[in-house]
């Protein structure tokens, strides 16, 4: 067990909450901004004609689907939402690795995830690269940032969790869909963070046409940009769900338009290799999150032809291959099943988990791609309770995956 897992395990939420609170307070600035003083590009606009422009306006469809728990659920959409996407050029503003946070030139800040959570009626708990948002919408921790840099133009290429396998691919990488709107000459502002995974590199070289230049940010920096150009959030996702507060079906929000432009780009690239047919996804190469009794479920696995793969021993392509070629797909809940974008329709997936919940990440996926999706859970935690960890260690019961992989195989036949 590493020391993230046993500082989780023995440490008391609400003390590891104590201390993040302090390590942030002594980090940040606190502001206390009302609504009015964190804006919306619109509001902005007219307000400063002549340092916004619109360049591009185009529709976004939003959904999303619960989990499915049982054969007999039927994978349907839940919830709907259209709104207007844009591309925004914005003149004489800063930015900062791993936010989406802008400060515009009047010192007010624009933010499109709070706004859109706004919209939906919400409040968040977040932090990210720039601001700490804490349990009323209006309370900010603004960190502040003594070095400063410059640039000219750039396109804002990042944004909270950018260095996740799946809040890059699903969230930031679709934004080069419209970037085309764009000259040529500006270059994609991206984090550190792309710099230091290689796949994040190939992913953007795969998908960008125009093989733009990137221009890496530094943690801890304010860049000031004469011209930023600045695209619409293509998903909402939950940065942190909150206590006390139940998870509902409109807190993660997806783009079909996005899933099938990532895979009418990278289906065609995708790696000419022999794979599995039937996967076991391990986490023993991942994160120290959601460890569970891996070696007890590939014992009842390779009975049924599963192969164990570790993502991150292949390459994006590879990766590719490996979702699409496959017919049944089985592992821990993790970012490695962003992959299930590739996957062809009626694939068989088993995703295994702590808690059941209503987070509709990867059923909303399924429910895009028609997919047979099916969550198992640890029946001894059951649901998600008030001051829950959705990163917890669980256990799975191998019975009840086995009679539930025979199911699903009898199904098939």
């Amino acid at each position: 067990m590493d020391i993230f897992a046993l500082y989780r395990k023995f440490v008391p939420d609400r003390i590891r909450h104590g201390l993040r609170q302090t390590y942030y307070f002594m980090r940040c600035r606190v502001l206390h901004l009302e609504p009015s003083l964190c804006l919306s590009l619109e509001s902005y606009r007219k307000s400063h004609p002549n340092e916004v422009e619109n360049i591009y306006t185009f529709p976004i469809h939003f959904f999303s689907s619960l989990p499915k728990y049982k054969l007999t659920d039927k994978q349907r959409l839940d919830y709907t939402l259209d709104i207007s996407g844009y591309v925004y050029k914005i003149i004489n503003v800063c930015c900062y690795a791993h936010s989406g946070v802008v400060k515009l030139n009047n010192g007010k800040y624009f933010y499109d995830l709070r706004n859109n959570y706004l919209k939906l009626g919400k409040t968040i708990s977040c932090q990210d690269g720039k601001v700490w948002m804490v349990d009323e919408p209006k309370y900010y921790h603004i960190k502040q940032f003594v070095e400063k840099r410059s640039l000219h133009s750039a396109i804002l290429f990042t944004d909270i969790f950018s260095g996740n396998y799946y809040h890059f691919t699903l969230s930031i990488l679709p934004k080069l869909d419209y970037i085309k709107h764009i000259p040529e000459s500006v270059p994609l502002l991206v984090d550190n963070s792309v710099q230091r995974i290689a796949s994040y590199q190939q992913l953007i070289r795969l998908c960008d046409e125009q093989n733009r230049k990137l221009v890496f940010m530094d943690d801890e920096v304010e860049y000031h940009v004469e011209e930023l150009y600045t695209i619409s959030s293509l998903m909402i996702a939950c940065p942190q769900y909150r206590k006390n507060q139940p998870m509902a079906v409109d807190d993660d929000l997806y783009n079909g338009h996005t899933i099938d432009w990532l895979r009418n780009k990278l289906l065609p690239q995708k790696a000419k290799i022999s794979t599995p047919k039937r996967l076991f996804i391990s986490r023993q190469k991942a994160s120290g999150l959601r460890k569970f009794n891996e070696n007890e479920c590939i014992s009842v696995l390779t009975k049924y032809g599963f192969e164990v793969v570790y993502p991150e021993d292949f390459s994006i392509t590879e990766q590719v291959a490996l979702f699409n070629n496959a017919e049944f797909i089985i592992g821990g809940s993790g970012a490695a099943f962003t992959n299930l974008i590739y996957a062809n329709e009626h694939t068989n997936v088993i995703i295994l988990e702590g808690y059941k919940s209503n987070i509709c990440i990867f059923s909303s996926i399924a429910a895009h791609l028609n997919l047979n999706l099916l969550y198992l859970y640890d029946r001894t935690l059951g649901d998600i309770p008030s001051g829950y960890d959705i990163h917890s260690n669980f256990e799975v019961n191998v019975g009840d995956l086995e009679e539930l992989i025979t199911q699903m195989l009898k199904n098939n036949e």
